[in-house]
Order: structure tokens, then sequence, then C-alpha cells
């Protein structure tokens, strides 16, 4: 549903509320002072010992607390020696983790050091995290590389079915399949020839903490919790729609700054793949001569075909518990091959299904614009603020605009959630889009549909326009089936 006045979005009265969200991006790892203040979860008697108040200045490192290079040793932040500010780290990761059944607290996974990588271009950045692809992999030797060249060189589809297989202790497939793919087989294979013959293509990308985490003790910790958790959720995880995590570093967490995680490379998000389509449409490109329309029903499915892939993949987490958090176009990319695929995994959560009702999770964490109102507004709320989010994001694949166009922060905040704003709706889209995306921006989460008939929907929606079916029905479930019906009503 839109507000009574939709098109008004810049001259909304907030002379009453306080426009505290200067920033989309609302996370606990921006919360730069939470974990030097408030420490009762982790140890009372440092609480009571009063120094980890001390110097939360403007953020300005001391001269003594950076170095030039994460690499190099740091012994300090500000006034905190970097062994304790790691322990502070691992109690907090323990204290979010240690009930989640999901996750592989093991952490199964190859462990290199960054001395064996040759780092190439930068990528992209986001919070206190920065991504370089991995141009080259020169591994030293260690007692657990025992992998022989015919296994290196075997392709990546036989290796992944003869690689190791983990399986949780109740059966519930959430760790069946995990793929741990082999630091010899990484070596052989960190690039790969491109489909116009050119220069090759980097496959893994590594990700790692930025300098800017090591101006603030409270900002450090948060970070390296944020990588430990995302690094948790990956290694347990095996979509098609999720990103891989190949492997970490040496002495994970314990490492401190020089932590990082080896992911599959993207070569583009969603927010960039959204602005070529935005052109191609603008332009005209491709849809000269268009008489009947089958070039136009074509990049419709295109896209449908994405919003798809991305429901599966919530769809997947949910099926597990999890609730995502932050769904936004910055944290979707595309592979080489053109896939789709989730990443940034640093606000997931899990949560009790069994459980009736909402729960009491951290509020304000995600990104304002794709925001439920339950979760901005700091309540209780389900996998549901997903559902919301994911709407947000359909209509922006649809729409190809900025969701609330030049609107920030807290505006944002105020309208939706005091207003009942939400982004307009263009009445020559499908019907069955337009009521999906009217149930997935309802105010009562309980009447936002479940990711499972959202993708029912769309796969629909999609094969009805493209020639070529994304998805056998065969694999629907019948029940989600009938429940989608009222779509096409």
């Amino acid at each position: 549903m839109t507000s009574n006045n939709p098109n008004n979005t810049t001259n909304i009265d907030t002379n009453n509320y306080i426009l505290s969200k200067s920033s989309d991006r609302l996370s606990t790892t921006s919360k730069t002072e939470e974990i030097m203040t408030n420490t009762s979860d982790v140890d009372e008697k440092e609480q009571e010992d009063g120094k980890e108040n001390q110097d939360q200045n403007d953020g300005t490192p001391k001269a003594s607390a950076i170095n030039n290079s994460n690499n190099d040793h740091l012994l300090k932040i500000g006034d905190y020696d970097m062994d304790y500010l790691i322990e502070r780290a691992t109690k907090k990761i323990d204290k979010r983790t240690s009930d989640w059944d999901v996750l592989n607290h093991s952490l199964d996974v190859p462990k290199l050091s960054i001395k064996e990588f040759e780092i190439g271009r930068f990528l992209g950045e986001g919070g206190f995290f920065k991504v370089h692809e991995i141009q080259k992999i020169t591994l030293e030797k260690t007692a657990d590389d025992d992998t022989s060249e015919s296994e290196a060189r075997e392709s990546e589809e036989l290796q992944d079915m003869k690689s190791r297989i983990r399986s949780d202790d109740k059966g519930s497939g959430v760790g069946s399949a995990l793929i741990v793919q082999d630091r010899r087989f990484m070596e052989k294979n960190c690039c790969r020839p491109s489909q116009s013959g050119g220069k090759l293509n980097c496959r893994y990308a590594i990700k790692m903490m930025k300098k800017g985490a090591l101006s603030d003790p409270g900002l450090f910790v948060n970070t390296l919790v944020d990588m430990a958790i995302e690094a948790k959720f990956l290694s347990s995880l095996r979509h098609p729609n999720i990103i891989k995590m190949r492997g970490i570093s040496t002495d994970f967490i314990a490492a401190g700054a020089d932590s990082f995680i080896i992911l599959d490379r993207l070569y583009q998000t969603l927010t960039e793949r959204i602005a070529s389509w935005k052109d191609k449409k603008e332009n005209g490109f491709g849809f000269v001569f268009d008489f009947r329309g089958k070039k136009s029903k074509a990049f419709l499915a295109e896209r449908l075909t994405v919003a798809f892939d991305v429901a599966n993949a919530l769809e997947y987490l949910h099926d597990r518990n999890i609730i995502y958090r932050d769904l936004k176009p910055d944290n979707l990319g595309f592979d080489v091959r053109g896939d789709v695929k989730l990443f940034d995994f640093g606000l997931a959560t899990e949560f009790d299904k069994e459980k009736h009702g909402s729960y009491k999770l951290t509020g304000d964490t995600g990104t304002i614009r794709y925001m439920a109102p339950e979760v901005a507004m700091e309540q209780s709320y389900t996998e549901k603020a997903d559902v919301y989010s994911f709407g947000i994001l359909l209509w922006q694949i649809m729409s190809l605009e900025t969701p609330y166009g030049k609107l920030h922060g807290g505006k944002i905040e105020y309208s939706v959630c005091h207003l009942g704003l939400r982004p307009k709706l263009d009445p020559s889209w499908p019907p069955s889009v337009l009521k999906l995306l009217e149930d997935c921006f309802a105010r009562n989460p309980p009447r936002r549909p479940s990711m499972e008939v959202i993708c029912t929907v769309l796969q629909r929606e999609a094969n009805s326009l493209a020639d070529k079916k994304i998805r056998d029905e065969e694999w629907m479930d019948k029940s989600k089936t009938a429940q989608s019906e009222r779509y096409f009503e």
C-alpha cells in the first residue's frame, strides 16, 4: 500500500522527530562505543574497573595506534592491548552463537596465510571491510597439505563431488553436501580463461578489515565479530544463490587485524545490474521493432528470474531458522556465469521457529531504506522482516528506481513507520506482482507472505513471460501453490 500522498516525499513534517539516522546503514558494526561501554554481558569485573570508558573521543586514533599495514605487528588500539581486544571479541562471538544450531562452529575450511596470496585490484568496500581479487596463490607446504597433483587438476564439478562433506548431528541437511575446496585445487585453479579468450578471470576474492576499523577499540571488536559470524554462516550453508566461502586466514580471529575470509569473486553487484537495466530501458536498446512485445517480456522475465533466485536463497535461510536482516542490492552480486549470489552475512542471526510469535532481536539492524518498520522501531520481529525487505528490493527490480528517491535516514524512517509511506506501484506491472508487493509491504508482519509463496508466484509469473522456464514446476510444494493462487485471480 502507498500513503495517501505518495508523491509528496520531500515536504514531510519532521520537526517533532529527531533525525538521528544520518546514514542509511544501521548495523551492529556502526555502534562504535557499545562494546567498550556496555560490558556486563562479557566481563563484569572489567566494567567495574571503568577503564573502558576512557578515550571515547571523536574516533581519531593516537599516533601509536595505527601502523602502515594491518600486517604489521599492531600491539595496541588506543589504550587497549590487541590480545585483550581479541579476547573480548572471542567472548562476544561465543555469547552470540553458542546456542545456534545451524552453524559450523569448527570452521572446517582451508586455512591460508596472507603470504600465500598475490592480491590484485580493489573490488569494493562496505562498513569496515574491503575486498580485493586474488591474482595468484602460491602455497607454503603444511602438514595437512596432502592433496595430490591429479586431484588439483580435476574439474571443479568433479572436485566438488569428491571433496570433504560434513553432516550435522541432527541430520537435517544443514551441513550436508558442504563442499570444502582443497588448498591445492585453489592454487592450481586461482584463475581461469575468460569466455572471450582474453585475459584470465580471477575466481577468488579476499575480504579483510579496513584500517578505519583500527581507529577505535569498539569498532575493531565489532568488526571482528561481524567477520566471525559471517564465516560461521558461510561455512555452514550450501545454496546456488549464496556465495561460497573457500577459506579463512590461519589463526582466524586470533590473528586480529590480519584475519580474512576467502570468497568466490563476484563481477557485478545487483546495484550495478539495475543501473545497466535502467540504461537499457531508457535508451531503448534491443527494443526496436518489438511489435509483439516479445523482447519486453523477456526483459521482465530476466529481472523476475533474478528476484526468484534471491527469494529462493531467503527461503533456504528461513527454512534453517536464519534471518538475513540486511537485504539490499549492494549485498547481491553476480558471478562469472551470471548467477546471482547473496553475500555479507555479518548481520544474520538465528531464531527459534518453534516458538510462536515474534522474537526480541537487535533493533535498528540493517539498512534503513530496506528495513521493516518493526525493526526500525526496535520492536520484536520475525523472519517476515526479511519479507518486507524483499518487497522493497522487488519493487526496485521492477521500477529500476531507488526506493524513496532522495530521502535518507530519519526522514525515511519517520515516513515509513509513522506516515505509512511505501514505494508507489505501477499499475502496468503484472497483477500478481502488484498483489505480492502490497502484501510484502504490509505493516502487520503476519499479513506478509512466506518466502515459499513468493518463490511460487515469481516462478509462475516469470515462466509465463519467457520461452525457457526457469524451474521445473514439479519442485513446488502443492500447498504453497494453492496459497499462491489468489495472486493470479
